[in-house]
C-alpha cells in the first residue's frame, strides 16, 4: 500500500506529465524559434522526462531508494534557468554564440549521469560499499549549491537588465522559477546534511521537488497560452488594418488606372496570358509579381491594372484564390495528407495564413471542409 505522501507525489507527477505534454502541443502551435522559446521548451522536456522517471520509480520500485535519490536530473535545472534568463534579457542567439559555454554548464550533470548509470548496471558490486552513500552525498551537495548559485546569478541578471517589451510576459516565470529554485536548493543541502548509510528518501523534500516541477510546468503553460492569445489578437488587428488599407489602395488604383490605363483589349489579352499559366506556377511559395512580370514579359504596372480592372481584385488575392483552389483539390482527393502538408504544397508559407485565407473563401476551416467532404 502507498502512504498519503506517496499518493500525493504520484498525483503531482501526473499533473506535471499532463501539463508538459500539452505544453509541447502549445509550442508546436506557437511556432516561434527564438532562443527564449527554445530554452523554455528544453526545460519543459527536462521536466517531462524527470516526471515520467520519478512516477515510474515511485509506482514500480518505491523501496529502491537509490533510483530516486541518485538520479541526477536536478543538476540540469540551474543551467537551463540561467540560459532562459540570458536569452530573454540579451535577445541574442545564445545557442549558437555561447554553445560551448552552455555545454560547460552541463558537464557536472553529464558526469554524474554516467556515474549513476554505472552504479545501476553494477549495483550488486556497489551495494555493500560506501561508494553509494558517497555518490548520493556529493550529488545532493553539488545540486543544492549549484541551484542556489544559479538562482542568485539569474536574479542578479534580471536586476541589472530590464526585460524587453516582448519578454515581459515571461518575467514572472523567470522570477518565480528562480525563487523556487533557491528554495529547492535549501532542501537539497538539508538532505545532504541528514544523509546516513541507510540513505532513506526524505518524503517532504520529495514533495517539494514535485511541487517545484508542477509549478514550473503550469507557469510555462500560462506563458505560452497567453502568448498564443496575444499573437491571435495582434494577427486579427493586423489583418483588419491591412484589409482596410488594401481597400483604400484598390480604390486609389482604380482612380489612377482610369486616368492612365491601357486599351481594354490589351488588358484582356494580358488577362488571357495570366489565365493560360499552369496552376503549378501559382503554388510556388516564392512567387512575386516581379517574377510573374518576367515570365509574361508584362510590366508590373500593367499587371496591376489587369488584376484591378479585369479581374476586380489584386495580385495577392488572385494568387491566394489559385492556391486555395489547388488546396481544395488536395483536401478532396488526398485525405491522408495533413492540413500542414496541404498548406505548404499549395504555396502558403505558414499554416496560419492558409487557415485565414481558406476561411475567407469558404467560411470554415480546412479541417471542417475536409470532414464535410
Amino acid at each position: 500500500m502507498f502512504t498519503y505522501e506517496q499518493v500525493l507525489s504520484l498525483l503531482l507527477l501526473s499533473g506535471a506529465i499532463g501539463f508538459s505534454i500539452y505544453n509541447i502541443v502549445l509550442y508546436k502551435r506557437k511556432g516561434l524559434k527564438n532562443d527564449s522559446d527554445f530554452s523554455i521548451y528544453a526545460l519543459n522536456i527536462l521536466i517531462l522526462v524527470h516526471s515520467c522517471y520519478a512516477f515510474l520509480i515511485r509506482l514500480l520500485w518505491p523501496d529502491w531508494q537509490f533510483l530516486n535519490l541518485g538520479a541526477p536530473f536536478k543538476l540540469f535545472y540551474g543551467p537551463l534557468f540561467l540560459y532562459i534568463v540570458r536569452s530573454a534579457v540579451f535577445e541574442k542567439n545564445l545557442l549558437r554564440l555561447k554553445s560551448k559555454k552552455l555545454y560547460l554548464h552541463l558537464v557536472p550533470g553529464i558526469i554524474l549521469s554516467i556515474l549513476f548509470l554505472l552504479q545501476i548496471i553494477f549495483y550488486s558490486f556497489f551495494l555493500e560499499r560506501v561508494s553509494l552513500i558517497v555518490y548520493i552525498t556529493i550529488l545532493q551537495w553539488i545540486s543544492g549549491i549549484q541551484m542556489l548559485v544559479y538562482a542568485l546569478i539569474g536574479m542578479y541578471v534580471m536586476y541589472c537588465h530590464s526585460l524587453t517589451k516582448n519578454k515581459k510576459r515571461v518575467k514572472r516565470l523567470f522570477f518565480d522559477g528562480l525563487l523556487l529554485l533557491a528554495i529547492r536548493s535549501i532542501f537539497l543541502i538539508g538532505d545532504a546534511l541528514r544523509l546516513d548509510y541507510s540513505y532513506t528518501d526524505n518524503l517532504i523534500s520529495g514533495l517539494v521537488a514535485h511541487i517545484f516541477m508542477l509549478f514550473i510546468i503550469i507557469q510555462i503553460h500560462r506563458v505560452w497560452l497567453k502568448d498564443l492569445l496575444f499573437k491571435s489578437v495582434k494577427k486579427d488587428e493586423r489583418f483588419l488594418s491591412q484589409k482596410a488599407l488594401a481597400h483604400k489602395s484598390d480604390n486609389a488604383l482604380v482612380e489612377k488606372y482610369t486616368r492612365s490605363k491601357k486599351n481594354k483589349n490589351v488588358l484582356e489579352d494580358y488577362a488571357n496570358k495570366i489565365e493560360a499559366l499552369q496552376e503549378t506556377f501559382f503554388i510556388d511559395s516564392s512567387l512575386t509579381i516581379e517574377k510573374l512580370s518576367r515570365e509574361l514579359k508584362i510590366t508590373s504596372h500593367d499587371l496591376s491594372q489587369v488584376f484591378s480592372l479585369i479581374f476586380n481584385t489584386n495580385y495577392s488575392q488572385y494568387v491566394n484564390k489559385k492556391r486555395i483552389d489547388f488546396a481544395v483539390k488536395l483536401l478532396k482527393a488526398e485525405k491522408q495528407l495533413s492540413i500542414a502538408d496541404i498548406s505548404f504544397m499549395a504555396g502558403f508559407n505558414s499554416q496560419a495564413s492558409f487557415y485565414r485565407v481558406f476561411k475567407e473563401h469558404y467560411n470554415m476551416s480546412p479541417k471542417e471542409f475536409q470532414k464535410k467532404k
